[in-house]
């Protein structure tokens, strides 16, 4: 019996399975990834982990042995033990875990790796933090793994270089702006916008793209005001980090001046012309702007005849001058005030613009070098000489020559005319002269004078003057000696009746 009870033992040890020597599944994490590199406050960002089984073998063999038909039959197999992950969790440890926590993720056999990704928040407070994974694996234990996530609030900043604080209406100005990253990790999608109201700004926005650490990109803007005043520019800033978009802007400000533009300045132009003279009218062009304008020319608006009918100057650079001069030609002007009319155009900035002036001319038909009577008699006994004085003045804008003053009436005057020679502008000379009456009828008499004289080559005269004066006839010797004797008799009575008066009184 005892035989028969160790033979059945011997036959259940041989049918039972032999296992060979076995290799555990050993779980690390052999990489992760942040992304972004470094978060901002509040950035969602993701933790990519890789797991992966590091057992090179991890196998079983079982072996059983028949001998249920009298002989011993053995058969053995082999089969691969895989990691069975039960869970992956992530431990914020300061960090918000948004997702990705996983049950049970499954088996990986030996040598096999797969990735899980988990979503997180950073929080409002920089610093380094480490969220832990922890995995669970069935028979295998677990695995706990801090992941470092940087948390840094550094900004990408906006520097304005060279914005002024004033510019000219119409005037292209252009602005350079540098924008900073500050940031220990790149970006991405920078762009920049300039807005302002009443401003136009080329290009409308400059796209960055990524930068990386530290880098500084240099942009530059051009402003076209179209109204003067106070002008709010906002610089706003656009980028990503990572999925993250953030936003910076700086605000400034400038003051749009009315614009001088191309100047047409008046530098030369007469007050008064002799009609059928020609008036030589010159202006400055001055450029005011702070860039080269092209296209430049001047064109009188009138249709009298001047000439040159357009002059053309072409480029003037910033804050230079060129003189433009025309000839006018008064014949066909009427008399009087005249004002004529020129227009500057030119070109700046791809825009045609344009400006006019004016000069204000007087046409007068007298020719410019007057008389002026200064002293003339009312009456004059016949036989004697009158005497009559003129002041002669030089009105025009120029010195005249050859200037004589010469009666025009056909009496014996002395002298014959009155020599001044060169006159300037504003001159004024005297001419007198003395008229013998004696063969004179009594009663009015109208005397004429002219001034002569030269401008240039030119010959003129004014228009006669006249003076009129009365030829009275002289009183004889007796009757002045009869008004004396009746005049020495008033003047006797008069003084002996004061005298008569007096003693009368004295004796009362």
């Amino acid at each position: 019996m005892k035989i028969k009870i160790l033979s059945i033992f011997f036959i259940i040890m041989l049918l039972m399975p032999t296992t060979g020597a076995v290799e555990n599944p050993t779980v690390v994490i052999t990489d992760y990834q942040v992304y972004p590199g470094v978060l901002m406050p509040g950035d969602v960002g993701t933790i990519k982990i890789t797991i992966k089984n590091t057992a090179m073998v991890a196998t079983q063999t079982d072996t059983t042995t028949d001998t249920s038909i009298g002989t011993a039959t053995t058969t053995t197999s082999t089969k691969d033990i895989n990691a069975d992950i039960q869970s992956v969790y992530l431990s914020g440890k300061g960090i918000e875990v948004i997702s990705g926590n996983y049950g049970h993720l499954g088996e990986l056999g030996p040598g096999q790796s797969t990735t899980i990704t988990f979503a997180v928040k950073a929080p409002h407070n920089d610093g380094t933090y480490f969220p832990e994974v922890l995995i669970d694996v069935l028979g295998g234990g677990s695995v706990k793994y801090p992941i470092p996530i940087k948390v840094d609030s550094s900004s990408v900043d906006i520097l304005a270089s060279n914005l002024p604080s004033e510019i000219p209406q119409g005037d292209l100005t252009e602005i350079e702006l540098s924008i900073a990253n500050r940031r220990p990790n790149l970006i991405n999608g920078a762009i920049i916008t300039p807005t302002a109201e009443g401003v136009a700004f080329t290009p409308t926005k400059i796209f960055l793209g990524t930068m990386q650490p530290d880098e500084t990109a240099t942009v530059k803007f051009t402003l076209n005001p179209d109204s003067i005043g106070r002008k709010d520019i906002s610089l706003n800033l656009t980028y990503k980090n990572g999925d993250n978009l953030h936003s910076t802007s700086i605000m400034s400000s400038v003051d749009v001046k009315e614009n001088p533009g191309v100047e047409l300045i008046l530098v030369n132009s007469p007050t008064s012309v002799l009609i059928g003279e020609d008036a030589e009218i010159s202006f400055d062009v001055a450029n005011r702007m702070s860039k080269s304008v092209s296209s430049v020319r001047v064109v009188p608006m009138v249709d009298e005849n001047i000439s040159p009918s357009e002059f053309f100057i072409g480029e003037i650079k910033s804050e230079e001058k060129v003189t433009a001069k025309f000839n006018l030609d008064t014949t066909d002007l009427p008399v009087g005030q005249n004002d004529i009319y020129f227009k500057i155009s030119y070109r700046f900035a791809d825009r045609y613009q344009e400006s006019s002036a004016k000069a204000s001319i007087a046409v007068i038909d007298e020719p410019g070098v007057i008389l002026i009577l200064t002293d003339a008699p009312t009456s004059v006994p016949r036989g004697e000489d009158a005497e009559i004085s003129f002041d002669v003045a030089n009105s025009r804008l120029r010195d005249v020559t050859g200037v004589r003053v010469i009666p025009v009436t056909d009496l014996i005057i002395s002298p014959s005319e009155v020599f001044i020679g060169t006159m300037e502008t504003d001159d004024v000379f005297s001419a007198r002269f003395e008229i013998d009456t004696s063969d004179l009828p009594v009663g009015r008499k109208d005397l004429s004078f002219k001034v002569v004289f030269k401008d240039g080559d030119r010959s003129y005269e004014s228009n006669d003057y006249t003076v009129s004066i009365r030829v009275v006839e002289m009183q004889s010797s007796s009757s002045a000696s009869y008004q004396i004797v009746i005049l020495f008799v008033v003047i006797s009575l008069v003084i002996g009746g004061y005298y008569l008066y007096r003693r009368r009184r004295s004796k009362v």
